[in-house]
């Protein structure tokens, strides 16, 4: 059975214009495009005729207190919307927004983890840290301090977690405190490649450098998944007063551990991947990344053909990873 177009669109408060956010709402119905409700949605993909029409439904992301006014510009335009929180990284005031936004109609508050933290995947080392050229946003999240070896990383929930070794993070760290090259830069990074090495906590593969540690067990995966997920379930009821039924998954990066967590918790709906929503499944929905850069008016066509890649090519270049790193 076909499925009606469904384009799920994905914002973040803290960056999207709301009138731009508006503009965009009138610019799909204008083409024939019909605005979803979160319910709506999910009646939509569980419905057992397809339908010709198409249709989309607005997310915004993180929580952020930008939220208070791309909602009040959505009800402007009477255009639903799903609020996706991740509680523990957002401030004090954005909870107290967020605790408002619970009451008003057509607005739903769901799931997007507590924290949003990222974890290192493979011992594949890309770099090191420091405070002046980070190489990913919000460090703090993951501990690191100036000198620590900086691995492949992605969303806690994606895969196992690697961790290197602590003598590893305490060597380059050291040496880090007695270089006089600019942090971040191509010397201080040689530099701290090559006490790496000779700390023999470090070594080459096919050309790469790695370092020692060691990776969580499948067991221990599936375990903190299902602790953290619980907990982050329970703590969205508290927050809004009801169960969430929707989970988009941070970075986009989906699960097949969490969704089963996440399934047996009575998640209704997860959210992950890019692109148009072009299957009949209430789990790993993909959405289209909109921000206030995006080429107007929008597309979702346009959109979904800028995705990252699909789930098949996604999963060889997992294998491969694993083959080398592991």
């Amino acid at each position: 059975m076909s499925l009606p177009e469904i384009a799920v669109l994905s914002y973040h408060g803290w960056e999207i214009d709301p009138a731009r956010l508006a503009d965009d709402v009138r610019a799909l119905r204008s083409r024939g495009w019909t605005d979803l409700s979160l319910q709506d949605l999910k009646t939509a993909l569980a419905r057992n005729s397809g339908s010709s029409r198409r249709h989309f439904h607005v997310t915004i992301d993180d929580g952020a207190q930008g939220d208070r006014d791309c909602v009040a510009t959505l009800r402007g335009v009477s255009c639903p919307v799903t609020l996706f929180l991740p509680l523990e990284a957002m401030s004090a005031d954005a909870q107290a927004i967020h605790r408002d936004l619970a009451s008003c109609p057509d607005v739903a508050l769901e799931d997007h983890s507590l924290r949003h933290n990222r974890a290192f995947h493979y011992r594949h080392v890309i770099g090191f840290h420091c405070e002046e050229e980070p190489l990913m946003t919000s460090p703090e999240r993951l501990g690191l301090r100036t000198g620590d070896p900086v691995c492949t990383y992605g969303s806690e929930l994606a895969r196992r977690r690697f961790t290197p070794d602590l003598s590893a993070g305490e060597v380059c760290r050291v040496a880090a405190r007695s270089l006089a090259e600019r942090p971040g830069g191509p010397a201080w990074t040689e530099a701290l490649t090559a006490r790496l090495l000779e700390s023999r906590l470090g070594y080459r593969r096919l050309g790469r450098l790695c370092v020692a540690g060691s990776y969580e067990s499948q067991q221990a995966f599936s375990y903190r998944l299902s602790a953290y997920l619980a907990e982050g379930r329970d703590r969205v009821a508290r927050f809004t007063g009801r169960p969430p039924i929707a989970f988009a998954h941070p970075w986009w990066e989906h699960s097949r551990v969490a969704d089963a967590c996440l399934r047996e918790l009575g998640y209704a709906l997860t959210f992950s991947g890019r692109g148009m929503c072009r299957r009949r499944t209430a789990f790993q929905i993909p959405r289209l990344l909109v921000s206030n850069d995006t080429p107007r008016p929008i597309d979702p066509h346009v959109l979904a053909g800028n995705g990252s890649g699909s789930e098949v090519a996604t999963w060889v270049r997992d294998v491969g990873r694993r083959a080398v790193f592991a």
